[in-house]
């Protein structure tokens, strides 16, 4: 798909930082637990998923803290198009510390003083309509490498 004919106004440029920043974002606000940020960033359906892994860390008596070091490699896989909304399948590798403590402050998952690989597969979507700047997140999944310490995002979409 060329977006750049379906959605007149696409910048590339524009859309691969603001895709990284909510990479970012998203990740950090789900250690957090910091629902407003969620829902600001995610359709609906995958706010859901996230909402649902955060009661469940929270009953659990979890706490998670997650740092984004670096975005090593950002790459788009596809776009699409349906007959409402443009989605872009990008491909993010990111250098992150992931840590899960249990209720009682132990360690269960994560180094704190380790550094571990993020591969994950994200897709963004825009109404074809909208004249607003934002894109939704709409889609999450694990890329092909497995990392036992990386931030648990759910599959969501």
């Amino acid at each position: 798909l060329d977006i750049g004919r379906v959605m007149r106004d696409f910048d590339l440029v524009r859309f691969a930082q603001g895709a990284q920043d909510a990479f970012v974002m998203v990740v950090e606000a789900f250690a957090a637990g910091d629902r407003d940020t969620l829902k600001n960033l995610l359709e609906p359906q995958v706010y859901s998923a996230f909402e649902g892994a955060l009661k469940q860390r929270e009953n659990a008596g979890e706490t998670m803290t997650s740092e984004i070091h670096a975005v090593r490699k950002m790459e788009i896989l596809n776009a699409t198009s349906d007959t409402k909304s443009v989605y872009v399948k990008v491909r993010f590798i990111a250098d992150e510390t992931c840590v899960i403590k249990n209720k009682d402050g132990a360690v269960i998952s994560g180094d704190p003083d380790r550094i571990t690989e993020m591969n994950d597969v994200w897709t963004f979507s825009k109404p074809l309509k909208s004249r607003e700047p934002m894109w939704y997140l709409h889609e999450t999944r694990d890329g092909d490498v497995t990392e036992d310490h990386k931030t648990p995002v759910p599959d969501a979409g």
